[in-house]
């Protein structure tokens, strides 16, 4: 049996701040809707295209799973690729399936893609360089080898290409938010150019000369990057954010 000191001595520090350090690094992410964002992107560039998504989607689950735990680029990906495909029309399976396997095999590629490898790396005296200039080229080889093997068994499926697209969220929600306001007895105007030269999303005006001011925010990212919308405050009478459903509320 170990003693105390034994067992503290046993424990492979690496591998703990490893993990410590990546989920450190994921939590912060996650909220800026950096993620998401990406997904979207990868979407909208597949035009439809159901391989060509699976393919886009491999790639980035494989590269980010190169320094982050792979484990937990699956699960933040996995909802988003349900998310997605439901959108277009064509079945998850696939591109669930791409991101597991290809997530594995970039894990496999350096020493910080998964707890293993830096467990052996460690008792090997093995750096990041030499690990990866040795599992390069195999990895490489089982990522080709996965789409390859995935296009065959969904033959079926990537031939049902959607004809459906990715919609950009803005012109969604400011037709929706001009909807609402008009409901209310605002009248609607969009892009209103300011006395400061800015423009505001969607501005209403209603019969008592009250100016309500509403800005579109797409993403976590989106709302983030504004630093813009404090200046709008001074002329309007009341000042709101306008998100897609699915937009974090805490």
């Amino acid at each position: 049996f170990y003693d105390s000191r034994q067992i503290i001595e046993a424990v492979d520090w690496n591998v703990v701040l490893l993990l410590g350090c990546m989920m450190a690094i994921v939590e912060l992410l996650i909220p800026t809707g950096g993620f998401e964002r990406l997904a979207l992107t990868l979407a909208r560039l597949s035009r439809g295209n159901s391989f060509w998504l699976m393919v886009l989607i491999g790639t980035a689950v494989t590269v980010i799973s190169l320094l982050l735990d792979n484990v937990t680029t699956v699960v933040i990906f996995g909802p988003l690729i349900i998310l997605i495909c439901r959108q277009l029309g064509i079945s998850p399976v696939p591109c669930l399936l791409a991101a597991a396997l290809l997530s594995d095999t970039g894990g496999v590629a350096t020493l910080v893609g998964d707890p293993p490898n830096l467990m052996i790396g460690s008792a090997a005296g093995i750096d990041f360089n030499s690990f990866v200039s040795r599992m390069g080229f195999p990895v490489l080889a089982a990522w080709f080898a996965t789409l390859l093997v995935l296009r065959v068994l969904f033959a079926r499926e990537f031939s049902k290409n959607s004809t459906a697209h990715m919609p950009d969220a803005a012109p969604l929600l400011a037709r929706g938010v001009a909807r609402l306001l008009s409901e209310l007895g605002y009248a609607c105007l969009a892009e209103l150019r300011l006395r400061s030269g800015r423009r505001v999303d969607v501005a209403g005006l209603d019969g008592r000369g009250r100016l309500v001011v509403v800005e579109i925010k797409r993403s976590v990212a989106d709302f983030r990057a504004d630093a813009k919308w404090p200046e709008y405050l001074d002329y309007c009478d009341a000042f709101f954010f306008a998100v897609p459903a699915h937009f974090p509320v805490e």
